[in-house]
């Protein structure tokens, strides 16, 4: 299921990928990345600037879309099953040594499905390890912990994350000018929208409006 969302993220951030780092990312043989590639429609197209590897391009576009998209929902709901699952259990067991009389309030709070279910450390680990430079992990714990409570949230913080990578490779931003990961986990929501890109008055330029309101030219 994490390779799904990998595959996911991948695919809509247009980033460039290859069969041997996907092999090195899931600790899966090439073989079996092929076969995983083949089952959800998608390939690995090269181009003249990336000779190593390409981008991930789907041959049927609306299922193999809906596939990665499933995928990628149940790689976040696995562990949460697991918690429900383990829960249940528990329950069952103490259950029988409870009274059975049956309690008739029902104004006592009931919490919902979404604040039970919700793992932090699942959610965290899959959001750390899409992130592509993996400096202050520590931080970037904590900052998730804080603003992260819920599905709703990291489904968010998710988009953010997609907006931030598509920005880096639209941009070609050099690996060393990449946020560390505790800065964008800590400022994360000044990626829900991507940045405005208007024609520049210069040739052959273009103006990118950053989060932060300062604005830079590229050729």
């Amino acid at each position: 299921m994490e390779a799904a969302f990998s595959l996911q993220l991948d695919y809509d951030s247009g980033k460039s990928v290859s069969a041997a780092g996907y092999s090195k990312l899931w600790g899966w043989s090439r073989s079996k990345v092929g076969k995983f590639l083949e089952g959800m429609d998608a390939e690995i197209l090269s181009s003249n600037s990336s000779p190593n590897g390409g981008v991930i391009s789907i041959k049927q576009k609306g299922q193999a879309e809906d596939r990665l998209r499933t995928g990628r929902r149940q790689a976040q709901l696995k562990d949460n099953n697991k918690l429900e699952s383990k829960k249940g259990r528990t329950g069952t067991g103490q259950g029988q040594a409870k009274d059975t009389t049956i309690d008739t309030d029902t104004k006592k709070d009931i919490k919902t499905p979404l604040e039970i279910a919700f793992d932090f450390e699942a959610n965290f680990n899959i959001a750390w390890k899409a992130y592509p430079k993996k400096d202050g992990r520590k931080k970037a714990r904590e900052h998730y912990r804080a603003q992260i409570k819920n599905e709703a949230t990291a489904a968010k913080f998710i988009a953010a994350l997609n907006n931030y990578l598509v920005y880096v490779s639209r941009e070609q931003i050099a690996h060393q000018y990449i946020k560390n990961g505790s800065t964008f986990f800590n400022n994360w929501e000044d990626w829900e929208t991507m940045p405005q890109q208007t024609t520049s008055s210069i040739p052959n330029q273009t103006s990118i409006f950053l989060p932060d309101g300062k604005v830079r030219f590229v050729s």
